[in-house]
């Protein structure tokens, strides 16, 4: 066994969705102590987002539709249950957006509360991505839960990042097995709705195939400040001997 790469992580970008719509800009960043940056990231907007969830609205009064459809509704619309006198019906709502979810029973309307930790979503990270900031987990206080599949893969794992709230990472490739590339192929291009809100129609078609990247070229933090693509032999993966295709090549251009 040859050991001749260190890879260590320069960037990383990260999207909140939200029940309530846009809540921030996507956050980019790129330089030193990438992993440690992300780990912090991710406590500060868990803070926020706690902040949120300690503040429930109540609900805005009914629509004339919303108020027909709870009339005339008869099964709990999350067990599917039909009401009855002692688990009554009663208005579910989004204590964030302030909108009806839906005519609940009372049992389930009981049960519902706002969730105790925050998912963090990765695709692949069992796999490669999560050894490369696993090791922050273990910079400050908290507890970290671990649900391994053996010693080098994690199904997920979570940090307790306040008293009553943790981080959880899942890997969103044990809900949708196949790759990146291939789950975008699947969709039309209409159905990219938070990636149109930031690019035009002109660049959208880039995002929606698989790139390249010259993993053995990046050596140096400086070569991202080159305004010119590297040559295509610059694209050679040594771990794998393999080159990218013209094609490939002509796409990153």
């Amino acid at each position: 066994t040859e050991t001749y790469q260190n890879q260590e992580p320069i960037s990383f970008c990260y999207y909140i969705t939200s029940t309530m719509g846009p809540y921030k800009e996507p956050f980019v960043y790129r330089g030193p102590n990438a992993e440690k940056m992300f780990m912090e990231r991710m406590k500060l907007e868990a803070a926020d987002i706690h902040r949120i969830y300690k503040h429930p609205l109540p609900m805005d009064p009914l629509t004339e539709e919303e108020q027909r459809a709870f009339d005339t509704a008869t099964h709990c619309y999350l067990c599917q249950e039909k009401f009855s006198k002692n688990n009554y019906k009663v208005r579910n709502h989004d204590h964030q957006t302030k909108k009806l979810r839906g005519a609940a029973c009372n049992t389930c309307n009981l049960k519902a509360r706002t969730p105790n930790f925050i998912p963090v979503i990765f695709h692949n990270l069992s796999g490669y991505d999560s050894h490369l900031f696993i090791k922050e987990l273990g910079g400050d206080d908290g507890d970290i839960t671990v649900i391994p599949e053996n010693t080098e893969k994690y199904i997920s794992f979570s940090k307790q990042v306040g008293k009553h709230l943790s981080l959880r990472f899942l890997d969103s490739f044990r809900f949708m097995a196949s790759s990146l590339d291939q789950l975008a192929r699947n969709l039309t291009e209409d159905q990219f709705k938070l990636i149109q809100r930031y690019f035009s129609s002109d660049h959208l078609a880039l995002l929606l195939r698989k790139g390249v990247y010259p993993y053995d070229y990046i050596n140096h933090a400086d070569k991202f400040n080159e305004t010119v693509l590297p040559p295509q032999e610059a694209f050679y993966n040594r771990l794998n001997a393999t080159n990218i295709t013209a094609e490939d090549y002509e796409h990153a251009l």
